[in-house]
């Protein structure tokens, strides 16, 4: 893969859980990694809920493989351009290996 096509930098997420001042569980969400990255739309779909109709998008971010590539979850999202997107599987090809591909989606989308 050449570095030209990887231009979008992005960050993956892993939920933590901590305490608030009054001892209350809070949940946030933590850097786990930034890779570059190229993006890809796979599809997408609409469906009703609410009296609302929300878009979910199937977006693919295609990295270098790194060693933390192999650590990746379906409990970890993607963060890119203010935009949010679940984690559904990781793929390593290509090449010996060289290439990691992240399928996510992202819910809501144009909601």
């Amino acid at each position: 893969m050449r570095a030209g096509q990887l231009d979008k930098l992005i960050t993956v997420q892993e939920s933590t859980t901590g305490r608030d001042a009054y001892g209350g569980v809070t949940d946030s969400w933590a850097t786990f990694a930034q890779y570059w990255a190229r993006l890809e739309y796979l599809g997408g779909a609409e469906r009703m809920g609410s009296d609302q109709v929300r878009g979910d998008v199937e977006v693919q971010f295609t990295v270098r493989h790194d060693p933390s590539v192999s650590r990746l979850t379906p409990d970890m999202r993607v963060s890119w351009n203010s935009r949010t997107f679940d984690i559904e599987a990781v793929f390593t090809e290509g090449e010996q290996g060289r290439e990691a591909r992240i399928i996510t989606v992202e819910r809501g989308a144009g909601a």
